[in-house]
């Protein structure tokens, strides 16, 4: 008569075909958790420099003949009240002209033509730059600025018509990664 392997024996069997199971179905999805993980921040980032252009662009909605000195402290007060540790935002005319600025100086990252041709393409002027201070992410949002600065308003590319009234002017918003 012939004996039966104890039922002992198969657990170990057992557990080591599910170890290499879980490896197979596991290891393969790992650098897409990295991938996933990264662009969350990024867009959560990007969610947060956009709450701050829209809180800028009430503030100057609310003060539309604001004289440089008051869009400096405007900004400057965006720039502390940010839930992200904001490196600069500034505000420039169509020809680069910067009317305000606050936070790090700096040359633009972005010019009118490129924001007014990436929202033309119903897409989001966004880059990263390596800074000395650390990386930050840049976006840059169009604002229509008419008369002495009067009614002023962000015009976001995944929300705008194409019969929208042309960006004469830039607000550009970077922070640290």
């Amino acid at each position: 008569m012939k004996r039966h392997a104890p039922v002992t024996r198969w657990i170990p069997i057992g557990l080591g075909l599910g170890f290499g199971l879980v490896l197979t179905m596991v290891l393969p999805s790992l650098p897409n958790v990295d991938f996933i993980s990264r662009y969350t921040k990024a867009e959560r980032l990007r969610r947060d420099v956009a709450s701050t252009a829209i809180t800028v662009a009430r503030q100057l909605q609310q003060n539309p003949n604001a004289s440089p000195v008051e869009l400096d402290v405007l900004l400057a007060g965006a720039r502390k009240a940010s839930p992200r540790r904001i490196a600069w935002i500034q505000l420039r005319q169509g020809d680069n002209t910067v009317l305000a600025q606050a936070g790090i100086e700096t040359q633009p990252a972005f010019t009118l033509q490129y924001v007014k041709a990436r929202l033309a393409s119903r897409k989001a002027a966004v880059k990263y730059l390596d800074r000395p201070e650390g990386r930050v992410l840049v976006e840059a949002f169009p604002i229509r600025l008419t008369g002495a600065r009067g009614s002023m308003r962000v015009l976001r590319a995944a929300h705008t018509s194409r019969t929208a009234t042309s960006p004469n002017a830039v607000l550009e918003i970077a922070a640290y990664q």
